[in-house]
């Protein structure tokens, strides 16, 4: 096991196109340094309404399955 730690940051439903162009323009300088100094991915979820919710996105980042295989639709 490594003694390297990991934080994930869930950002639902932030648009990357929005976020850069306001970092761009010098109104997100917090976040620009975070991005900085992070490795950012944006997910596709590979699914179609209506399998393309939180609910089910999240699962799948967590797991690694897709929805037709976790089968988690809310978590309510």
């Amino acid at each position: 096991m490594s003694d390297r730690r990991l934080v994930l940051i869930e950002f639902n439903e932030l648009s990357p196109a929005l976020i850069d162009e306001l970092m761009r323009a010098g109104k997100l300088p917090t976040f620009a340094r975070f991005f900085a100094q992070s490795q950012v991915f944006t997910t596709d979820a590979g699914e179609k309404p209506p399998n393309l919710e939180p609910w089910i996105q999240w699962p799948t980042v967590h797991s690694g399955l897709p929805f037709s295989d976790h089968g988690i639709f809310s978590l309510g």
